[in-house]
C-alpha cells in the first residue's frame, strides 16, 4: 500500500518502500506544494533529484506554478553538472559538509535519512 501525500489536520507518519513507491510519493507530495519548496541535501542530492525524469519534471512543474524552490547543498567538482541543471528550476546555495537529505515545505516533510533511498519517511507535523 503506498500513502498517499493528503493535507489532513490531524498528525500522521507514514513510512513508504521500494523505489517506484518513493517516486510515486514524491510526485504526489509535490504537486502539493503551493508557496515554498526548501530542499537541504548532501552533496549527491542534486544527482538524487535529477536521477529520475518524473522527479525532474515534477521539480519544473513547481516553478512553473510560481512555487518558490531553494536548494542548500554541498557542492563539489563531482555534482557540479548537476548543481548546474538544478539552478534551473531552484535557487541553488552551498553549505560545506551537508550529511542529510531534507525537504521542507508549506504542507508536508519528505524526510529520507540516507543516501540509497529505499526508504521514505512522511511526516505532516507542523
Amino acid at each position: 500500500m503506498v500513502a498517499t501525500p493528503i493535507n489532513t489536520s490531524g498528525e500522521r507518519t507514514d513510512i513508504i518502500y521500494g523505489v517506484e513507491n518513493i517516486i510515486d510519493f514524491t510526485i504526489q507530495s509535490l504537486l502539493l506544494v503551493q508557496y515554498t519548496f526548501d530542499v537541504c541535501t548532501d552533496s549527491n542530492g542534486p544527482s538524487v533529484i535529477l536521477s529520475s525524469e518524473k522527479i525532474k519534471k515534477a521539480y519544473y512543474g513547481l516553478r512553473k506554478k510560481g512555487v518558490k524552490v531553494r536548494c542548500v547543498s554541498d557542492i563539489t567538482d563531482y555534482n557540479l553538472s548537476y548543481c548546474k541543471q538544478v539552478m534551473e528550476c531552484a535557487e541553488l546555495r552551498h553549505l560545506d559538509g551537508v550529511s542529510k537529505f531534507s525537504t521542507y515545505s508549506l504542507s508536508y516533510i519528505l524526510a529520507p535519512q540516507i543516501f540509497n533511498i529505499f526508504i521514505i519517511i512522511h511526516i505532516n507535523v507542523n
